[in-house]
């Protein structure tokens, strides 16, 4: 009787570990390629629904950059951070553009300094603004001030300007 169940226990375990095991491992595997699938299927679907908004962006980009005759690109950053600042209610105090833009490889970076003022709500769209900039905006550093008893706040902002040299 012990050598009938040892034989059964060392048969159970050969027949587990030869046929069950490895058909229990590979379901494991492609189930975890399912999800990872489906994951991915769910990321292409929610780019596929931003394809007209993503395209939209492109297709302003690229008109802004293959623009001939354009003014310089330095001054147009500048002419758009002021259109920026009037939407969002901000007065420009002074701006002064770095006399020569660095070279980020194929690329140039133009760094401008600001100074300008206005309300909490007037920054957070200036701010917004320049991030989502096409023209390549982003800002390096910022400090905020504000007068004793005023509404108002004063800010200092370094602004990059990444460009292609003519």
């Amino acid at each position: 009787m012990i050598l009938y169940s040892t034989i059964g226990v060392i048969l159970f375990a050969v027949i587990f570990n030869v046929l069950l095991y490895p058909l229990m491992d590979r379901n494991t595997r492609l189930n975890k390629e399912i999800e990872l699938t489906r994951q991915k299927l769910k990321k292409y679907l929610w780019l596929l629904s931003q394809k007209d908004a993503i395209e939209n962006k492109y297709s302003k980009f690229s008109q802004a950059l293959k623009a001939p005759g354009q003014e310089d690109p330095l001054v147009a950053g500048l002419a758009q951070l002021e259109n920026m600042a009037k939407e969002a209610n901000i007065r420009i105090i002074d701006m002064r553009p770095e006399a020569q833009p660095k070279a980020q490889g194929p690329y140039k970076e133009a760094m401008i300094e600001l100074r300008v003022e206005g309300g909490a709500e007037g920054f957070l769209k200036f701010i917004y603004e320049i991030e989502n900039s096409l023209s390549l905006l982003k800002i390096k550093k910022f400090q905020f001030s504000s007068r004793a008893n005023a509404q108002v706040l004063e800010a200092r902002f370094t602004v990059s300007q990444l460009f292609t040299p003519e």
